[in-house]
């Protein structure tokens, strides 16, 4: 199921005026393909991410200016908390930020999607 969820999303391109809006695609483009999903699922008292997918993490950032908007370093360490949960199988960060991702968080797999790409 991850991989036709990785497939889904490098082979659309979404709008990404807002990070809620970006979401709502996502949302819209799994339902269409059958891929099963949560949103919003809670780990714990502070750590939700965007999505779960079969068990993987789905992490959601749109880069901007705006203040309050995490680094690079802050949404890595986001995703290093959520690969510490044993339910999480995996990561996957879905952004249209210049940044890079490891091959594995916490020896759990990780994606980087960089929404930028499916514009060119």
């Amino acid at each position: 199921m991850i991989k036709a969820f990785l497939s889904a999303m490098r082979c659309h391109q979404f709008s990404l005026s807002t990070e809620s809006e970006l979401q709502a695609q996502m949302a819209t483009v799994m339902t269409n393909c059958g891929i099963s999903f949560s949103k919003e699922c809670w780990l714990d008292k502070k750590n939700r991410p965007d999505f779960m997918v079969d068990g993987y993490a789905v992490e959601v950032k749109i880069g901007g200016t705006h203040q309050g908007r995490m680094s690079a370093i802050g949404i890595y360490k986001q995703c290093e908390r959520y690969a510490m949960f044993e339910q999480v199988k995996g990561i996957v960060l879905v952004t249209n930020r210049a940044m890079g991702l490891p091959q594995e968080i916490n020896s759990k797999p990780a994606w980087l999607i960089s929404l930028g790409s499916s514009w060119l």
